[in-house]
C-alpha cells in the first residue's frame, strides 16, 4: 500500500509540475487543469471524470502547448488510462456501471422499453457479460430468451 501511495504522490507531483509549466504558456488552461483535480474523490467515477477532463483540455489546447508539455501530458494520461483500465475492461463492475462507462445506458433503456431482445443481447455482449448473466437479465425484465 505504501508503494502505491508513493506512486500516486509522484503522479501528482508530475501533474502539478505540468500545470506550473502550462501556466507560463496559458494561465486559464492551467487553472482548468488544477480544477480538474477536484473530480478525484476516491470513487472510480471521479477518476474517470478527471481523466476525461484532463484529456479534453489537453486535446483542445494541443496546438498551443510546448513539446515538453505535450509529451508530459501524454505520459500522464497514458499512465492513468493504464491504471484505470484493468485487463478485463469491465472487471468488477456492475451492469449499470458498465452501461455508464460504455455510454450505452439510454440505448439499453430504450431497447428494454421497446422489448428489443436482440438489441438488449447485443448491448450486454458488448459489455463483456457471459450468456448466463445475459439470460438472468433478460428474465429479470421478463423478456424472451433467444440465442443470437
Amino acid at each position: 500500500m505504501r508503494k502505491e501511495s508513493n506512486n500516486w504522490s509522484k503522479y501528482w507531483q508530475r501533474y502539478d509540475t505540468l500545470c506550473r509549466n502550462i501556466k507560463s504558456e496559458n494561465e486559464p488552461l492551467a487553472e482548468q487543469l488544477i480544477d480538474a483535480k477536484l473530480y478525484v474523490n476516491g470513487l472510480t467515477d471521479g477518476w474517470y471524470e478527471f481523466l476525461n477532463m484532463f484529456k479534453g483540455l489537453i486535446f483542445d489546447n494541443f496546438n498551443n502547448l510546448s513539446l515538453y508539455c505535450k509529451l508530459e501530458a501524454d505520459f500522464l494520461i497514458i499512465q492513468l488510462e493504464n491504471t484505470l483500465t484493468p485487463q478485463n475492461k469491465y472487471g468488477g463492475m456492475t451492469v449499470n456501471e458498465r452501461l455508464v462507462i460504455a455510454n450505452k445506458m439510454d440505448e439499453f433503456d430504450n431497447a428494454i422499453k421497446n422489448k428489443e431482445t436482440s438489441k438488449v443481447i447485443d448491448i450486454l455482449k458488448s459489455l463483456e457479460l457471459n450468456d448466463d448473466n445475459i439470460i438472468a437479465i433478460l428474465k429479470s425484465f421478463k423478456m424472451p430468451i433467444i440465442k443470437s
